[in-house]
């Protein structure tokens, strides 16, 4: 896969995002959406994150773990996530409408 300096490198890059908050993680860390998340040390940062339409009366109903990321024009062009979880099939599906995915 990746050399052990990259991984290493990977690795500290991403204890530091943690430490600082600069990129805050905050609704992958709220208890109502910890189950939806496959990795637990891997949560969309709060400022790019996809939002789900909320299903009222559901607590996290807006939460996926996945971010938008830009293209080569700047734009939100893509979707990163992870692979659904049986829990959370329904909210890929939805994200996957509600952004009209192609």
């Amino acid at each position: 896969m990746f050399s052990p300096v990259f991984s290493q490198k990977l690795k500290q890059q991403s204890m530091q995002y943690k430490l600082d908050k600069t990129y805050s993680t905050t609704h992958g860390e709220k208890e109502c959406n910890r189950r939806k998340n496959r990795y637990k040390d891997i949560l969309p940062f709060d400022y790019t994150r996809v939002q789900l339409s909320e299903v009222k009366g559901s607590p996290g109903s807006d939460y996926i773990n996945a971010n938008f990321l830009k293209g080569a024009t700047g734009e939100r062009t893509y979707i990163a996530s992870q692979a659904p979880l049986p829990a959370t099939v329904v909210d890929f599906w939805r994200m996957l409408w509600e952004y009209n995915v192609k």
